[in-house]
């Protein structure tokens, strides 16, 4: 077997084991482990109903994005909490209602928050408000105010997810076998091409043999 057939054995076999062994997450299984959250919604005065529905909806997806973490279904959370309970977390949010809500929807951490448009410009939307946390470990509450515009709200986005949510991800595991076995794997391939390589060098001959013998 000629040298370059060796090599390109070996490196594709070295690319399939490094792609196997890259870490996967797999949603379906992983829910018991994940940190699990849920957006509940916000609340919000003097905005209209187009985008009230696209930033809750903004703010789902930003949770929903992250691969550790796992954001609990809005039609759990409305099967689970009654219209009263979300009313009090959106408008008003106090302890005893996020403890509850947190019990009954087996969450780690709850998001809500109320945003209102100041504006009396009907050609910009405003927004002013908070953005809250509950962590339902310690019972602490985080909060992020925000004032800007609907415009904006892109960049709001980030600031939640840098200062409430990348906070809360957990960081990522990656065992021995995981992180070393690539490496270990292209050494012992390389080896292994340059012995099969030696070996046949060796079992060649020059193509000069002896002559014939003179009787």
């Amino acid at each position: 077997m000629s040298l370059k057939a060796v090599v390109s054995y070996a490196l594709s076999f070295c690319l399939f084991v490094t792609h196997i062994s890259l870490p996967v997450v797999h949603v379906g299984s992983s829910i018991q482990d994940a940190v699990r959250v849920a957006f509940v919604g916000f609340h919000f005065e003097e905005i209209t109903v187009d985008k009230q529905n696209e930033m809750d909806q903004n703010l789902f997806l930003l949770l929903d994005s992250e691969p550790r973490l796992y954001t609990i279904p809005m039609e759990t959370i409305h099967e689970r909490l009654d219209e009263q309970l979300l009313t009090n977390l959106q408008t008003n949010p106090q302890a005893e209602d996020l403890q509850q809500a947190a019990r009954l929807l087996d969450a780690d951490h709850i998001f809500t928050g109320s945003l209102q448009n100041p504006s009396n410009d009907p050609q910009y939307t405003a927004l002013v408000g908070d953005v809250i946390r509950y962590d339902s470990v310690d019972g602490q509450l985080y909060n992020l105010r925000i004032q800007s515009f609907y415009e904006n709200f892109d960049t709001e986005l980030t600031r939640i997810y840098t200062q409430l949510i990348q906070t809360i991800v957990p960081p990522e595991k990656k065992g021995f076998f995981r992180r070393y076995l690539p490496g270990v794997l292209i050494v012992a391939a390389t080896a292994a091409a340059v012995i099969i390589l030696v070996g046949g060098t060796d079992g060649q001959g020059t193509g000069e043999g002896p002559g014939p013998i003179a009787p």
